[in-house]
């Protein structure tokens, strides 16, 4: 496989396990606030606003690997 094919497929890796990080992270912090004393109205703000903060961390992840894949592929 030539070097900039194998290194975009690392780049591609590393996106994707950075992505699988950040949904361990909202499941965790979900179960938490599940076992937390907050009302349900709560519960389910607290989950759209970890889901927002979820979703614009994953757009910057696909957006740096994206750069770098396009930065190697110039080498």
């Amino acid at each position: 496989m030539p070097q900039p094919m194998l290194a975009t497929a690392q780049v591609s890796k590393y996106g994707e396990e950075g992505k699988v990080a950040l949904r361990n992270v909202r499941t965790d912090v979900l179960k938490k606030i599940s076992k937390a004393d907050f009302s349900k109205d709560a519960k389910k703000d607290l989950e759209v606003e970890i889901q927002k903060i979820l979703d614009a961390a994953v757009k910057k992840v696909e957006e740096v690997c994206k750069a770098k894949t396009e930065e190697v592929m110039k080498l």
